[in-house]
């Protein structure tokens, strides 16, 4: 049995694509090796919403579940990856096609061929899933859903997909990379930072062969 791990994530550059108006990442050193100084400690800021990351129920809902509050049984597990690459939108049609027994999944779309360019500009007609396909996943009780875009729901819709699903509790995993997956079974492993009272985190996101 191939037992290959997949980095899903994306590298945390100041040069990342980001969403317009986001603040984005940047560092700064504190500490610097040299003279008296022993060690490098870095200070970092940066948007939550930045790179591969999580929403948490509070990023729509006022008084929603945070990052710290996270069930880690919905952020590790077996997942289905569904290869979307002809779809220009991740529809009801498309949601229903996973298997019953999927409680987390991925969609693979031409956005992530975006990311062989990390620095590109941002593509404001990404490919998202539509309330449609939501409502499909949110009832049949999958509890997490990853995408390989900056956001789950497409840049001109309203909210309603980000809310219907925080109001369900699906852990919403945006801005994965998922070139090198192929469609099937994997072992999920996605731990965010656990930040308390804030609405999402960034986080490194691994498949593994099973």
């Amino acid at each position: 049995m191939n037992n290959e791990l997949i980095d899903i994530s994306l590298s945390i550059t100041p040069d990342l694509v980001k969403w317009p108006d986001s603040f984005g990442y940047n560092t700064a050193p504190m500490l610097k090796i040299g003279g008296d100084i022993e060690a490098n400690v870095t200070k970092i800021e940066m948007d939550v919403h930045f790179g591969t990351h999580v929403d948490a129920p509070l990023h729509f809902l006022e008084n929603g579940e945070d990052m710290s509050t996270m069930p880690l049984s919905k952020l590790v597990g077996k997942c289905f990856v569904k290869d979307c690459k002809t779809a220009s939108v991740i529809s009801k049609e498309l949601a229903s096609s996973i298997p019953e027994d999927a409680q987390k999944v991925l969609f693979k779309t031409t956005n992530s061929l975006l990311w062989s360019n990390p620095n590109h500009g941002f593509k404001e007609k990404f490919v998202a899933l539509d309330k449609h396909g939501a409502k499909i996943l949110a009832d049949r009780n999958v509890d997490l859903i990853g995408v390989d875009y900056l956001s789950i729901q497409g840049f001109f819709e309203h909210n309603d997909t980000h809310r219907n699903l925080l109001l369900q509790k699906v852990v919403l995993l945006e801005g994965i990379n998922l070139t090198n997956v192929d469609e099937g079974w994997y072992e999920l492993y996605c731990l965010p930072l656990k930040l308390d009272k804030i609405e999402a985190a960034p986080c490194r996101a691994i498949l593994k062969n099973i």
